[in-house]
């Protein structure tokens, strides 16, 4: 039906919006099939699996490029069920095994200018496009069997619930925002911003252009850009994007710790806490930050040492908007993107 697959194309279009703004680059074509070339194994009748869109970005821990096979669900709430996404992540776990080894999928998607090694990870991304989903995703995603998933080790696959989305959108649209007012230089010249992991130092820089799916799913994401001032210096400007449910000061101290960890909270560095609700009800957690740099900095440092309290002047608190899309599907298929 003509009305099913406007609602479709309204899980590409928040996709492609979304991931454009984190340096991904869709591959064509979109929403093909491929032959299956492992099918004795994945004991199915199909032929083929489909890919929705791929999109490539360049690893900044591996070395190579990753394409993400992307299954693009677009779902009311009362779709939002169990055994829909059990079947989903079944399927995609095929899709994504098959994808590493064939020949098809390298010449639809992989550019032959590729010089470095690359691998295929996917990505199920479930959008709620009536917006009226409040159930607990990650605890349905919990209930999925396993056992049967074909995935074999080494090979990854992530799901993306509509509150995740909602997130990641969230932080789009407010760099979108930013830039708009000059307050973000363009694309090109902010960077991701990734520290070396245990035993796996981030291959280039810890500066990357791309945002990999790690990223996205983790608990906080940081953007940085550097801004000219007089005498040919420079100050390191570091967004860092934050889940806020409400929590408590140990959460924001454990935030506190981890950017002085990683020498984020330095002489030179301006650091804005930007921080997403978890719902547009929840009421302003500030005064709870405030209170957390002032406890942090008691316990790292009893007397409280000038140096340190002028360093934590420099990391500011802020809430932003939550942005919730919204696409009529007689728009959707009225014309394109």
């Amino acid at each position: 039906m003509a009305e099913t697959a406007n609602i479709a194309r309204i899980a590409e279009k928040v996709s492609s919006q979304l991931f454009a703004e984190f340096g991904w680059h869709p591959c064509a074509p979109r929403n093909t099939s491929w032959d299956c070339g492992l099918r004795e194994r994945h004991r199915t009748k199909a032929s083929s699996h489909p890919s929705d869109i791929v999109f490539c970005y360049d690893d900044p821990y591996d070395a190579g490029f990753v394409y993400v096979t992307a299954d693009l669900k677009s779902y009311a709430k009362a779709s939002i069920q169990l055994s829909k996404v059990s079947g989903a992540i079944r399927g995609l776990a095929m899709a994504t095994e098959c994808a590493n080894v064939s020949s098809r999928f390298a010449e639809l998607y992989v550019s032959d200018h590729q010089a470095q090694p690359t691998h295929v990870v996917g990505l199920l991304f479930v959008y709620n496009h009536d917006g009226e989903y409040t159930g607990d995703f990650d605890r349905l995603l919990a209930q999925v069997d396993r056992t049967n998933s074909t995935l074999q080790q080494g090979s990854r696959m992530y799901v993306m619930g509509p509150a995740q989305i909602t997130y990641l959108y969230s932080i789009a649209q407010d760099i979108t925002l930013l830039r708009g007012r000059l307050a973000v230089p363009p694309r090109e010249d902010c960077h991701f911003y990734y520290p070396d992991l245990v035993q796996i130092p981030a291959r280039k820089s810890k500066e990357a252009a791309a945002a990999s799916l790690e990223w996205l799913t983790g608990p906080w994401q940081m953007l940085r850009f550097h801004t000219p001032l007089a005498d040919n210096a420079v100050r390191t400007n570091t967004l860092v994007y934050y889940r806020d449910n409400g929590s408590t000061t140990d959460s924001f101290k454990y935030l506190l710790d981890y950017l002085f960890r990683f020498q984020l909270i330095d002489t030179g560095h301006v650091i804005q806490v930007r921080s997403v609700p978890a719902t547009a009800r929840q009421e302003s957690t500030r005064p709870l930050f405030e209170k957390a740099k002032e406890e942090y900095l008691r316990q790292i440092h009893p007397a409280g040492r000038r140096d340190m309290t002028e360093r934590l002047k420099a990391v500011s608190y802020e809430r932003i908007e939550t942005f919730v899309t919204h696409f009529d599907d007689l728009d959707i298929g009225m014309g394109d993107e």
